[in-house]
């Protein structure tokens, strides 16, 4: 399965840029998913590229579980103020529900 992240908003690459490092050095997903950037590269001279998209990539169902917290404890604690996009290839849009669900506005939920 392969979860793309996008992120919108008035500081987008900032927060994926945020998520990425997150998510790469979280080790409980290490050796489950592999985390890659997409984005262009960084120019001759220039600090660093933009983010286009963070991007999750897994053989196991059950990693799914992870990354959701993974996500959820990023959410918690960076508190992006971008709109996150989540667009799931190579499986079927409902396998990536607990990711989803991570992502949910606790205010609009209740």
């Amino acid at each position: 399965m392969k979860i793309r992240f996008e992120l919108s908003g008035s500081d987008g690459d900032g927060d994926l840029r945020s998520l990425y490092l997150w998510l790469r050095d979280d080790r409980d997903l290490r050796g489950q998913v592999r985390i890659e950037p997409e984005g262009e590269r960084a120019r001759p001279g220039e600090m660093g590229a933009a983010f286009d998209a963070v991007i999750a990539v897994m053989s196991a169902g059950a990693a799914v579980g992870q990354l959701a917290l993974a996500v959820a404890a990023w959410r918690e604690a960076r508190r992006p103020r971008s709109t996150i996009t989540i667009v799931v290839s190579d499986a079927d849009r409902d396998a990536a529900g607990p990711v989803d669900r991570a992502l949910e506005d606790p205010e609009d939920t209740a």
